[in-house]
């Protein structure tokens, strides 16, 4: 493989050539430093005038080479023709381009926001991670063998996320490095969403009840992609913005290099998409490293163990079924999580035309049922999944949409897999009554293992 590192002939561009060098030291890479120039030729003017120009560029990049420190032979450079976007945006398109290394100089105010600084405009091209260099140091000592290499990667649960992290691995897996995994929450969407209730009156425990779910959340995804390696969780408030927040995460992590996955909006299209990665790139006062979602190699994913799984029935033969199958993908020691939905009784009306968001039941009936679904819950788990020591638990909710009720207990669960059954409705009972499965798993960033009835 081969980094590609940027040079302006500059104080600045001599750091990042250092810090690709030290790189390429543990990765076993070979450097390739690229100038980019643009010649100034009127339309129709013959190219020997900038053959000269070019000449000086070549012998120039060429006394650089020797200064750079990269041991090996593992070291070439090249002039190319063309913006620095545009020659690395071309050089990273080969397969064998593990990233892009540059120096941090970049424009101010307005310049900024409308054109971009150049690591910003190479990071929202490349379709390989651009290493924006802040300084040199952590990366020389780190190659040395002097000490770890501090990384924080801001998190979320995406898939740009996914590729940061695995960007950590790729490092980790060739010398010691520190990483934390941080996450910035929206604490109403994030409490929405798992179903905690924010008040005035309970805002201590329902704040930690939040950071508790969530950290459980994080850690699975981080597990998901390093496996058991260790990694510091930190989970804080998106106030007064997301970036601002991961930023001073990553100075109480003391963090060398930021890690942020980016879905690279550039363009007239970076007016209107706020991007967490270009206010991190442009404000983190640490190396930044931007891996992009969409041309990313795969991530390395650890196999994954099941430790929860939330099946849901209706007490229905097939929907039974699916308990016995939720026990069959839990290991010894797993959690299970039984969830009834109590729905309203059933109406000739199409769904459509239903209306109201809670189950037309009284208050003594909703209790009345409730206890009676969790009799009849516990009562479907069978004995060999309990021999194993399979905890189980039972949540009763009243609901009318099922769908919305099973995912939003899939999240306070922190459920690893959504198991249900299908009833197999078509054609026009599928159109009148919808399909509770199919609705999940169009809805879920869950895996749902979905258990067919028997053909008869």
């Amino acid at each position: 493989m081969r980094i590609l590192v940027g040079t302006d002939f500059s104080p600045n561009s001599a750091e990042a050539i250092e810090a690709a060098s030290a790189l390429a030291r543990r990765l076993n890479d070979h450097v390739h430093v690229v100038h980019s120039a643009q010649p100034l030729l009127a339309e129709g003017e013959p190219d020997p005038l900038w053959e000269p120009t070019l000449l000086q560029l070549q012998e120039r990049l060429a006394k650089e080479l020797p200064h750079a420190g990269s041991p090996g032979g593992k070291l070439s450079g090249s002039v190319e023709l063309g913006t620095p976007e545009e020659v690395f945006r071309e050089l990273g398109r080969t397969g064998h381009t593990r990233m892009i290394v540059v120096s941090s100089v970049g424009r101010v105010a307005l310049t900024r926001v409308f054109l971009g600084s150049t690591a910003e405009r190479i990071a929202e091209s490349a379709s390989v991670p651009t290493l924006v260099v802040r300084s040199p140091a952590a990366f020389r000592d780190w190659a040395a063998g002097v000490r770890p290499l501090r990384l924080f990667v801001a998190t979320d649960f995406t898939l740009s996320s996914e590729v940061a992290l695995a960007f950590a691995c790729e490092l980790s897996a060739v010398g010691p490095c520190e990483i934390t995994a941080g996450y910035a929450d929206d604490p109403l969407a994030d409490a929405d969403r798992l179903g905690v209730d924010l008040d005035e009156r309970s805002a201590d425990a329902d704040s930690s009840a939040l950071e508790t779910a969530l950290r459980r959340d994080l850690r699975d995804k981080v597990a998901s992609v390093l496996g058991e390696t260790r990694v510091r969780l930190a989970v804080a408030a998106a106030l007064p913005t997301r970036p601002a927040v991961l930023i001073e995460m990553a100075k109480a992590a003391r963090a060398d290099v930021l890690v942020t996955g980016t879905h690279q909006h550039h363009g007239f299209t970076r007016l209107w998409h706020r991007s967490t990665s270009r206010d991190l790139l442009n404000d983190a006062p640490m190396s930044v490293a931007c891996v992009p979602a969409g041309g990313a190699r795969p991530v390395p994913s650890a196999v994954p163990e099941l430790r929860r799984v939330l099946v849901t029935t209706d007490f229905s033969p097939a929907g039974n079924r699916a308990v016995a199958a939720a026990c069959a993908l839990l290991p010894n020691g797993g959690r299970l999580r039984l969830f009834h939905a109590l729905t309203p009784k059933q109406s000739p009306l199409p769904r459509f035309l239903q209306s109201g968001s809670r189950p037309a039941l009284s208050p003594g009936e909703q209790n009345r049922f409730r206890q009676a679904a969790r009799r009849k819950l516990g009562a479907l788990v069978p004995s060999a999944a309990l021999q194993r020591g399979v905890s189980v638990e039972v949540a009763v909710e009243p609901a009318v949409n099922v769908a919305a009720a099973v995912l939003r207990q899939a999240e306070q669960f922190g459920a690893q897999v959504i198991c249900l059954s299908s009833h197999g409705r078509t054609g026009l009972t599928r159109a009148m009554f919808g399909s509770v499965a199919a609705e999940i798993v169009a809805q879920s960033h869950r895996p749902v293992h979905v258990v067919k009835s028997p053909a008869r």
